[in-house]
């Protein structure tokens, strides 16, 4: 097993705190993009009351395979962990509570950045309106919020539907819009729920990323914007991403 997916699984089997009294599940899809990856989930079973389930699947990209997750999924809250990431002591039974006790359709938290270095950043999730937050994920030149930092109403989920299989980056950002549009029903909690591993990472693939990034950001805002927004929104976008580019082609990855 990668040792950083070995990771990921560890920080979930020790973030609930929940107890045998709830039911909890993790759906593990495999679309191959690791070759020849083996999965022990007994061996964390063992040792925790989560429910580990793997699917294994083609290779149709991170939204395709949320999207099998979402189809997946039983439980009342859902909340997503990438395979290289890591959720803080606590992380679910925090959020679980807040939602229970205030009946919230999605609780969000902070989230730090981090690498092998150790900490680079830790962003407060902001206590706005829908309307705010949507405003700060399409202008912030920092995502203010992370979808993985979020636990969500499996209905609020259903309304929303699927992640858009077309979007090979900034999937999370879509979504996280989509959501903030069907709901002002938000609570946040001034804590760290989520830890998103940065890479440092060769010059040409970061051109690529980059430039695939900057597509992605487009079909975003033709989605979420019209009219004079839209026009203000793409120059800003489109600005904001080719300073990044030049600072990557500089200095390296912007890793906070």
């Amino acid at each position: 097993m990668p040792l950083r997916l070995e990771e990921a699984l560890a920080s979930l089997a020790g973030s609930s705190g929940l107890g045998k009294e709830f039911a909890v599940e993790c759906i593990l899809i495999d679309d191959g993009s690791v070759p020849e990856i083996s999965l022990p989930i007994h061996a964390f079973e063992e040792n925790t009351d989560i429910h580990f389930e793997h699917i294994q699947i083609g290779h149709g990209g991170k939204s395709a395979a949320l999207n099998e997750g979402l189809q997946l999924a039983k439980g009342e809250y859902i909340t997503f962990l990438d395979a290289d990431d890591i959720l803080p002591a606590e992380s679910l039974s925090k959020r679980l509570k807040i939602a229970q006790e205030t009946n919230a359709d999605m609780v969000i938290g902070g989230f730090e950045t981090f690498d092998e270095s150790g900490m680079l950043n830790y962003r407060k999730a902001p206590d706005k309106s829908s309307e705010e937050l949507i405003h700060s994920l399409l202008y912030a030149i920092k995502s203010p919020i992370h979808l993985n930092s979020m636990l969500i109403k499996r209905s609020l989920l259903a309304e929303v539907g699927a992640f858009d299989e077309q979007l090979l980056r900034g999937q999370d950002k879509d979504y996280a819009i989509r959501l903030l549009k069907h709901t002002d029903n938000i609570q946040v909690i001034d804590q760290s729920v989520y830890r998103y591993r940065r890479y440092s990472r060769g010059w040409g693939r970061q051109l690529a990323n980059r430039l695939t990034t900057m597509r992605c950001k487009g079909r975003i805002i033709n989605k979420h914007t019209k009219g004079f927004q839209w026009f203000i929104c793409q120059g800003w976008g489109w600005s904001i991403e080719v300073l990044k580019l030049f600072y990557e082609m500089i200095f390296g990855v912007y890793k906070k």
